[in-house]
């Protein structure tokens, strides 16, 4: 087995293992590792209050030396989410200088030593904290910033 495939098994068994999570994980094929299927519960006092998030993440072959993607299944309407569902934060970003964004910190971007848990928290952070300062989704961006009460 390789290391890659080592270690999403590794880490998909914990986090089926950990009862207190706000969120579940599960292969969406049980013969593909690089695919999962997730499931978040949107947290208390958040825009996602008691809905249930659908997403998937698929790990490249050279993981975790290249980040995966994670998108959305359900409609989401965030100004860090794509109108497709793809979430766009640092930590899923290769770890290069982008020279169309040079905003984003090279340490704020993806590190092999990071695995899905921390992905799937920075997005419930994200969910909970958007940034309008970078939207994928400059509708939601500017209404977020413009009027809270009427993006919520």
């Amino acid at each position: 087995m390789s290391f890659s495939k080592q270690k999403l098994a590794r880490e998909l068994k914990e986090l089926q293992q950990e009862s207190e999570l706000p969120f579940t994980v599960g292969l969406r094929d049980p013969n593909n590792l690089y695919t999962w299927d997730i499931v978040i519960i949107g947290q208390e006092d958040t825009f996602y209050e008691n809905q249930f998030l659908r997403a998937e993440m698929t790990f490249p072959q050279d993981y975790p030396f290249s980040p995966p993607v994670f998108r959305f299944l359900s409609k989401m309407f965030h100004p860090n989410i794509y109108p497709g569902g793809e979430v766009c934060i640092s930590i899923l970003h290769p770890p290069s200088q982008d020279p169309f964004n040079s905003q984003e910190l090279l340490s704020e971007k993806w590190k092999p030593v990071l695995g899905a848990n921390e992905v799937i928290l920075s997005i419930l952070t994200l969910l909970d904290d958007p940034n309008p300062d970078s939207p994928a989704n400059v509708e939601a961006g500017k209404l977020f910033r413009e009027s809270r009460k009427d993006f919520a």
